[in-house]
């Protein structure tokens, strides 16, 4: 073997061995956490994955820093959700009104929230799960590398609202906490699921969601005929 190409083949299988160990701490991580962030310890971690403490934190310094980045990957697989379902719907609203059209647009976004849980359910499990127990279970410093993830999301989001109220669709209002207001919203709905099984359809977390998200925007101006044309737009 030539002496120069050892140089950089070494590099190249360290770097994918680190990123496959990275990723089976955040795998074992995410199932521990099942029984509840209490669950997930460093020494158990390490005890799962065949290494020493001292060893996995080689790849993760804290359980706040797997915390992290098990909080990235779900809101990259959320972000991803809500791109793919704005997409899909976007050629269903050409030719109709701007102010059914923008309705729709939020409509799609929110139904954003409740398919996530179908397409990625380790993730929203985490990433709701994260946001609902009272502990602060990140420091404000890891915290804010998670606010910097979600960032991209709620100007999306944001920008919906300000585009609603420019077509004329809703009333005016502050969009960064009718944003809020929303994800709030869906978030409260979401932690009705595990009723589900209990429920007629009709009380099932994604009707309650859906429900509330019709009162809101009713509440911020919405026409109900435009609202009904929205929903109609999204079904198409």
């Amino acid at each position: 073997m030539d002496a120069a190409e050892t140089p950089v083949a070494r590099p190249g299988k360290r770097a994918e061995k680190r990123r496959s160990m990275e990723e089976a701490v955040l795998e074992h991580a995410a199932d521990m956490l099942r029984g509840g962030p209490e669950a997930l310890t460093i020494a158990g971690l390490a005890q799962r994955l065949g290494v020493s403490v001292g060893g996995l934190y080689r790849y993760y310094p804290s359980k706040g820093a797997i915390l992290v980045g098990l909080e990235k990957r779900a809101v990259a697989s959320y972000a991803s959700v809500q791109e793919t379902l704005l997409a899909t719907v976007e050629p269903r609203l050409r030719g109709r009104p701007g102010r059914v059209a923008a309705l729709a647009r939020l409509l799609t976004a929110a139904r954003a929230y409740p398919e996530h849980a179908v397409r990625a359910p380790v993730e929203h499990r985490l990433m709701t799960q994260l946001l609902s127990v009272p502990e602060q279970l990140l420091a404000d410093h890891e915290a804010l590398t998670v606010e910097a993830e979600l960032r991209p999301i709620i100007e999306r989001n944001v920008t919906l609202f300000v585009d609603a109220v420019s077509a004329g669709a809703l009333g005016p209002g502050d969009a960064v906490v009718r944003t809020f207001v929303l994800w709030a919203a869906l978030q409260g709905a979401d932690q009705f699921r595990k009723r589900d099984r209990l429920l007629p359809p009709a009380l099932h977390s994604t009707a309650l969601g859906a429900h509330m998200l019709d009162s809101l925007l009713l509440g911020w101006g919405a026409e109900p005929r435009e609202l009904a044309s929205a929903h109609r737009a999204c079904a198409d």
